[in-house]
């Protein structure tokens, strides 16, 4: 096991088998740093991925690894700290809005505008006033007086 492994000064225990086109290693037809916490720490949990601690995507040192959720290991990876660099650089929201104190709310972490998400409450309340007029059935806003399965079932009838 040793000889498909060095272990550097930073602790790292660096993959010398093959290597995918990100850097990480391949054992078999799993990844190196998969295969290698699994056999020392037991399964990864259902739903969790393992996060390198140290940043090295070679590292098959479980001492590096952690088990997370795919959402936390994006955010402290480097592709997390690019992507909230843009979000923080934006200043409008996709409809135009401006990101304003008064305007913005915070909710898991991210920005929304609050035109917005008033907007999106206005079409779910209009949504739900909307009626098929044969069946009763809620309609979307854009509908005109029938369902789709009513209007089907009018056109076969010929109304």
């Amino acid at each position: 096991m040793s000889a498909r492994y060095i272990v550097g000064d930073d602790g790292c225990w660096i993959w010398q088998g093959p290597k995918n086109n990100r850097g990480y290693g391949w054992w078999g037809r799993k990844l190196a740093h998969r295969r290698m916490y699994e056999s020392i720490r037991g399964p990864i949990p259902k739903g969790l991925e393992l996060d390198h601690l140290c940043r090295v995507t070679a590292c098959v040192n479980p001492d590096h690894l952690e088990p997370v959720t795919h959402a936390e290991n994006v955010r402290r990876g480097t592709v997390g700290a690019v992507n909230s660099a843009r979000l923080r650089a934006e200043t409008h929201c996709r409809n135009g809005h401006e990101y304003t104190a008064e305007n913005t709310s915070i909710v898991d972490g991210y920005r929304r505008c609050k035109a917005c998400s008033a907007q999106v409450a206005r079409d779910r309340r209009k949504w739900a006033r909307i009626i098929c007029a044969d069946c009763g059935r809620k309609m979307p806003p854009a509908a005109r007086g029938l369902c789709g399965a009513c209007y089907k079932r009018a056109r076969k009838a010929g109304r």
